[in-house]
């Protein structure tokens, strides 16, 4: 196997505490990340935010504007509405990495702007001016080309005290949001950390029923979100509940999630046809949730240790090579490791709602559950529309508490070739006569991760036939052959 180890932060500052995660709990391999950008066909040096302002109103394509390093204390929003050209955009980037810091009352403001890159800042400047953007603090609109990389959003706040529910919602803000007609638009390479307010850290949004399109959003650390008062505190949203049939095509992959705290909801995904895929979950109170919206795929993520797992709602997902180990939650909770829930209508409202969409036509196939007090929930929390056309097929399920599936309600959920090995107090749980067998699947630790070893009856168990649409692994490699059971395929 090759679980590389992949960098967490964007920061010196976290390099150290990377590493060490890293090796403990290694990545999916990525593909090299490019970090040179175009050539300059000009280079403005500042050293001033006026100087900033004068080089952003007479940028043209080709330019780099290199901001000195230093701290700079901005007094209002620095406007950027510039449009540089796919082969030539504008770079404007800090002199090193990292080493330039925005601070005081207002950071960048991003809008109409094409082909830019935005790179190396620090920014801690206050996010209690969001309500002039819509609670929004560095907001990217209509943006084409965009792409935001290498940053540090360690904003402030004059909201202290955790304990005042009442001052909550007047310190909401959602710290980076791309919004309107925006398309094409990358966030990369960013570290997100220490929030302890309502809002999220990253937002895709839209504008007239229609959210923001073909977003990259890789290699990215959302660390510390520590709202303490509930809904509203993700680390990550794409869409509204208005916006859930609406497909925003997003691709979320190589990011790392730890200490995402302030909602049941990590990763609240409330729109259409996204893929959430190779990223790491750890230490977290929160889930990935498809709370809105159809045709979203979860595939090759890894959840460690934490109260958080994969939450649905909606048509047509697919939940695929996924790795879930050590979660403590009973079947009781919301946060066991997958939870398909119970509908209160049947298809997503186009208008704002608090409603849940019945679960229908949901793949579950390929994922690796180990150690974790439950396992595959069906049919969880109220409502009148059960699921539905769930397919459990091809995953391996062992931990020795709890039930390895419980099903409250469905119809049509049908088991195929999956492994299930309750061991002490565990049991089967709610499961049909036959698509499963009860072995030993013989899993051993390699670079931190269970797998199956060479004589586990999980290997060559499943024909290409049967394996549901599902040709490549948690690492991406191709399956072959015989398909193995569960999300790693041994080589």
């Amino acid at each position: 196997m090759n679980l590389k180890a992949e960098h967490i932060g964007a920061t010196i500052a976290t390099g150290i505490i990377t590493w060490l995660i890293a090796i403990v709990f290694p990545f999916s391999p990525a593909p090299e990340v490019p970090e040179e950008y175009p050539k300059p066909l000009r280079i403005v040096n500042v050293d001033s935010l006026a100087a900033l302002n004068t080089a952003i109103d007479d940028a043209r394509p080709g330019d780099h504007i290199i901001v000195k390093n230093g701290a700079y204390e901005s007094k209002q929003y620095i406007l950027i509405q510039v449009e540089g050209t796919p082969a030539n955009p504008i770079v404007i980037k800090s002199e090193s990495e990292d080493a330039v810091e925005i601070r005081g009352e207002y950071g960048f403001g991003v809008n109409g702007s094409r082909n830019l890159i935005i790179s190396g800042f620090k920014f801690t400047h206050s996010q209690d001016n969001s309500a002039s953007t819509d609670n929004i603090v560095f907001m990217c609109n209509d943006c084409n080309g965009v792409r935001i990389t290498h940053n540090t959003f360690a904003l402030t706040s004059n909201y202290d005290g955790q304990a005042d529910e009442e001052l909550a919602g007047e310190f909401m803000a959602d710290w980076l949001g791309v919004t309107g007609y925006s398309t094409g638009n990358r966030i990369d390479n960013n570290e997100f950390m220490q929030k302890n307010t309502r809002g999220a850290f990253l937002l895709l949004l839209g504008k007239e029923g229609r959210v923001v399109q073909n977003t990259l959003v890789d290699h990215n650390l959302f660390s510390g979100q520590l709202y303490q008062h509930g809904n509203g505190g993700e680390c990550f949203r794409i869409g509204n509940s208005a916006l859930g049939n609406a497909p925003g095509n997003m691709v979320m992959e190589y990011n790392t999630f730890e200490h995402c705290d302030g909602d049941r909801e990590a990763i609240t995904i409330k729109a259409s046809n996204n893929i959430i895929r190779y990223n790491t979950f750890r230490n977290n109170e929160g889930s990935l949730t498809f709370r809105h919206g159809n045709a979203n795929t979860a595939d090759g993520n890894i959840f460690i240790d934490g109260n958080n797992g994969i939450r649905v709602y909606g048509h047509d997902h697919r939940i695929v090579n996924n790795y879930f180990a050590n979660n403590p939650m009973t079947v009781s909770s919301l946060l066991a490791p997958i939870v398909i829930g119970k509908g209160t209508v049947e298809n997503d409202l186009s208008t704002s709602n608090s409603e849940h969409s019945q679960p229908r036509n949901i793949l579950i196939a390929h994922n690796t559950l180990v150690n974790n007090k439950a396992a595959i929930v069906i049919g969880y929390g109220s409502g009148s529309y059960a699921p539905t056309l769930i397919t459990v097929a091809n995953n391996i399920v062992t931990g020795s508490t709890g039930k390895m599936v419980t099903v409250y309600s469905g119809s049509s959920v049908e088991f195929s070739i999956n492994l299930l090995y309750p061991t002490g107090s565990a049991t089967l749980g709610d499961v049909p006569l036959s698509g499963y067998m009860n072995v030993n699947p013989q899993l051993v630790i390699l670079d931190g991760m269970m797998v199956p070893s060479a004589t586990s009856p999980a290997i060559d168990a499943v024909p290409e036939a049967e394996a549901f649409g599902v040709k490549t692994d948690i690492e991406a490699k191709v399956r072959t052959g015989m398909f193995d059971l569960g999300a790693y395929e041994i080589p």
